[in-house]
């Protein structure tokens, strides 16, 4: 499935399936699924999910761009880390924050070996027309997945 999406995006074949979603109800799933990989670490995960986070997205390709950063999270943290996921709403763009609590060093196999993760997340956000925004060198480990608004209005 990696492989094979690394293929589309070096390709730029096949078109994205956009729906709106909830970027709290994505993340909510993705925690579910790798929550207990944090916990066998000794690490904590928590996520404030509210207020709703509105994009145009491919939910399966977003699960799996925050699966990814979610990895590499879990690599970077310390055995006692903490994460905290909160939401960043705007009028033009809607963001999560991950706020690592706890990361080690960067020359840690683990954290470079995670690399790809990061890469496949970017590919997925800038497929999206968002962003990963890292933290500069020396800076507090607070990472942010920002994504456009959508244009239109709900339909009620």
């Amino acid at each position: 499935e990696i492989v094979t999406n690394l293929q589309r995006f070096a390709e730029g074949r096949e078109t994205l399936v956009r729906e709106r979603v909830d970027l709290h109800a994505v993340m909510r799933e993705v925690l579910e699924l790798v929550r207990g990989a944090f916990k066998e670490a000794g690490q904590e995960v928590e996520h404030v999910d509210a207020p709703t986070l509105l994009v145009e997205a491919d939910p399966a390709l977003l699960a799996q761009a925050l699966a990814q950063l979610l990895r590499s999270f879990r690599a970077a943290l310390g055995p006692d880390g903490r994460l905290v996921i909160v939401g960043e709403p705007g009028v033009k763009t809607q963001g999560l924050v991950f706020m690592l609590d706890g990361a080690l060093a960067e020359h840690q196999d683990d954290w470079l070996a995670s690399g790809m993760g990061f890469w496949i997340a970017k590919q997925v956000l800038e497929e999206h027309e968002g962003v990963l925004v890292e933290p500069e060198p020396g800076e507090q480990a607070i990472y942010r997945v920002v994504l456009p608004t959508p244009e239109e209005p709900l339909e009620e």
